[in-house]
């Protein structure tokens, strides 16, 4: 198949299993944005070698497989924003070493996925946590990653206190939103400007 770009959008599509877009070996873009998606099969977009944009938006996914993006090396734009995650797999971004674009927006996540950013972090520009359930951020969570990161969203979440230099090593960053937290303290040496 020739066929580039797939957009599925606003469908009733409740589960992606890997023949759904099987031999579509040129796919650089896939949007199953806005359906009623619970599940993927771990090999969902197996052999899906070319993909690079990917929109799981608005579906109903509770979790992920940490083989999910096992072939999608080339990933650059992920949207997983508006979906009932509570954690985020390890492994899941492994492989991933290219992405620039990340939007975990509107979940459940009660902690920063520090460990599943390990590896895909340090490509990351953008960086999408807003509406999420986040109570604490600690300087370790960015040690050593997000050396790219420009944009930090962090908005709508229940962060009451930023501790010292949690923020150090985000040396690129240009935005950062902190906006409709309950935040009460910001401890000195935070070195950002924070506009709240």
């Amino acid at each position: 198949s020739t066929l580039t770009h797939l957009i599925l959008e606003n469908n009733n599509l409740k589960m992606i299993t890997s023949t759904c877009v099987a031999k579509l070996k040129r796919l650089q873009k896939l949007s199953l944005k806005n359906n009623q998606i619970e599940s993927l099969a771990y090999d969902s977009f197996k052999h899906e070698f070319l993909l690079q944009i990917l929109d799981l938006s608005f579906n109903s996914l509770s979790d992920l497989s940490d083989q999910l993006f096992e072939d999608n090396a080339k990933l650059r734009i992920v949207y997983l924003g508006t979906n009932q995650l509570r954690s985020i797999p390890e492994q899941l971004f492994a492989k991933t070493l290219d992405l620039e674009m990340l939007d975990l927006s509107n979940n459940r996540l009660s902690v920063f996925p520090a460990k599943a950013l390990s590896q895909a972090g340090k490509s990351l520009q953008t960086l999408n946590l807003a509406g999420n359930r986040i109570k604490a951020l600690k300087k370790d969570d960015f040690e050593g990653l997000f050396k790219n990161l420009l944009n930090l969203d962090l908005n709508g979440n229940l962060i009451k206190q930023i501790k010292s230099n949690t923020f150090e090593e985000l040396s690129q960053l240009l935005t950062l939103d902190l906006s409709n937290n309950p935040l009460h303290t910001i401890k000195e040496s935070v070195r950002v400007c924070v506009c709240v």
